[in-house]
């Protein structure tokens, strides 16, 4: 059961979701979508010619007469394949170039599943990557009653890197109306096809769901095990095959980081973690109290969480419940008394937001929290109370080491220009 993020895996469960509640395409993520009308240059990939696209065909062809030669397609290893829909053709673009000469990382391999529009800004990340550092300080192995997961073989301090997990399929999470379901599902099989190891995906875990219900093998592995990442500025589903050994715990024991540039997930370690002890992620929001966690878990990914937090007794899980929802009380009185402009009020509620969050162990969700403080402490002009809130985000954040390119790395550059700035009006 690794398949759980997504097992939250990016599907995330909130996109997972709200397809569902929208019936679309039998609540699957690959449900076909109206897209925009806006025009899409009927390339083949990043400096390839005009591509030739029979009416709704699983292929493409350049008017050059290239042949099948892949330094035509390069960065690509293998000729684009491609679906012609209203809106532009939809495309898989392969690199299964395994080596690592020249680079400072390893390659397993990445299908792209996109537009050409997305593919010209996305295939030069290609020439990027995320570096190797040492092996990996854990191994897969059986876990009782969740199949395969990853077990640490080494003591990993907070905020140190676990894993840093190149995404092998990235796919759009919508497709145009008027290309079909089949079509979908073959783009998404010739992706995993095309990969060095398609075994290394075909193996995971997956909820089941089957034929009878419309979903082809390789759409339940991906809605099963993928995460929701943002690349070029549009949601897309990332499936990472080593991270997809993850299994899910409401308190996970670590976190995870998707960097933009390199295309990979880091997960880093929440606190220390000891050998012999499993790694784990979160496929759901954290702050969701027992009965929607399990009711999430199970609908989407079809198993019963019985991490140590939903093990509880039922006295200490209703404690539990009752400050998690405080928690969303909490945020929602502080937004509105903000929006009221009842700035002290929501200053007070904030931070007794905190404390709360610190009572139940919700520590990876503090450094959001922070900022709710920081930032009506500067709107009132108390800059040293702004300046301890922003220098506690900061370093929340930097503890556990946000990567290069990733929204944490942003968010860090952000405080500390509000840091500078704070600074230089206390100075006047």
């Amino acid at each position: 059961m690794a398949r759980q993020y997504s097992s939250r895996r990016t599907l995330t469960a909130a996109l997972v979701s709200t397809l569902i509640t929208q019936g679309a395409c039998t609540a699957s993520v690959l449900s076909i979508r109206n897209q925009s009308a806006r025009h899409h240059q009927p390339l083949c990939g990043k400096g390839l010619p005009q591509a030739i696209l029979g009416e709704n065909q699983l292929v493409c062809l350049d008017d050059m007469n290239t042949g099948s030669d892949p330094t035509t397609f390069s960065p690509l290893t293998h000729q684009p394949f491609c679906l012609k829909a209203s809106s532009g053709p939809f495309c898989v673009y392969t690199n299964a170039d395994t080596s690592s000469s020249g680079k400072a990382w390893v390659n397993h391999g990445i299908s792209i599943i996109t537009t050409p529009e997305l593919a010209s800004g996305t295939l030069n990340l290609l020439e990027h990557g995320p570096p190797t550092g040492n092996s990996k300080p854990y191994h897969v192995k059986s876990v009782t009653g969740k199949g395969l997961g990853a077990i640490a073989t080494r003591r990993i301090l907070r905020g140190k890197k676990a894993l840093v997990d190149r995404v092998a399929i990235l796919s759009a999470a919508e497709y145009p109306e008027d290309v079909s379901r089949k079509q979908v599902q073959d783009l998404l099989a010739k992706a995993v096809e095309q990969l060095p190891e398609p075994e290394m995906v075909l193996k995971l875990s997956r909820k089941g769901r089957g034929e009878e219900q419309g979903f082809s093998v390789v759409e339940d592995l991906l809605l099963s095990n993928s995460f929701l990442v943002e690349v070029g500025g549009q949601s897309l589903m990332g499936l990472f095959g080593d991270l997809a050994r993850f299994n899910h715990a409401c308190e996970p024991n670590t976190s995870m980081r998707f960097s933009e540039k390199t295309l990979a997930m880091t997960i880093v370690a929440s606190r220390d973690i000891e050998p012999g002890e499993e790694l784990t992620i979160s496929y759901i929001d954290a702050t969701l109290p027992y009965k929607d966690r399990q009711s999430t878990l199970q609908e989407i990914w079809g198993f019963k969480c019985t991490c140590p937090l939903c093990s509880l007794s039922r006295h200490q899980r209703r404690a539990s419940d009752e400050r998690r929802t405080e928690i969303q009380t909490l945020k929602q009185e502080a937004i509105e008394l903000a929006q009221a402009g009842k700035f002290h009020d929501a200053i007070g509620i904030s931070e007794q937001l905190i404390k709360v969050i610190g009572q139940e162990g919700l520590t990876l969700a503090i450094p959001d929290v922070y900022d709710i403080p920081a930032a009506l402490y500067y709107h009132i002009g108390n800059l040293v109370k702004a300046r301890e809130y922003n220098f506690l985000s900061l370093m929340a954040l930097q503890e556990l080491g946000p990567e290069e390119g990733s929204k944490e790395e942003e968010k860090v550059k952000k405080i500390k220009e509000t840091l500078d700035k704070i600074e230089e009006e206390l100075s006047v």
